[in-house]
């Protein structure tokens, strides 16, 4: 599962997510179709936030000096039915 994480519910690509949900990512000439979905649980929040701690290990717990992410908002991207999410 891919996970993405919004610093805030004010930001764009947030904002535009929310209102059209489809999105594409393209990598190396591949493309995939995906739903982005908020996890609205604040276990979501606790998800991502480990995630991203488990990933990036002291630079995540630089980024958390300088930003607060407190108001971070937790997106998962699931595989479109009939797409080539995966």
């Amino acid at each position: 599962m891919i996970w993405l994480e919004a610093g805030t519910p004010e930001n764009a690509w947030f904002q535009d997510v929310e209102g059209s949900p489809g999105v594409v990512l393209r990598l190396e000439g591949r493309s995939a179709e995906y739903l982005a979905e908020r996890v609205r649980e604040s276990s979501g929040h606790a998800t991502i936030r480990t995630l991203l701690r488990e990933k990036y290990g002291f630079r995540d717990w630089w980024v958390g000096l300088l930003f607060d992410t407190s108001r971070s908002v937790a997106v998962r991207l699931i595989p479109r039915a009939g797409g080539s999410g995966g």
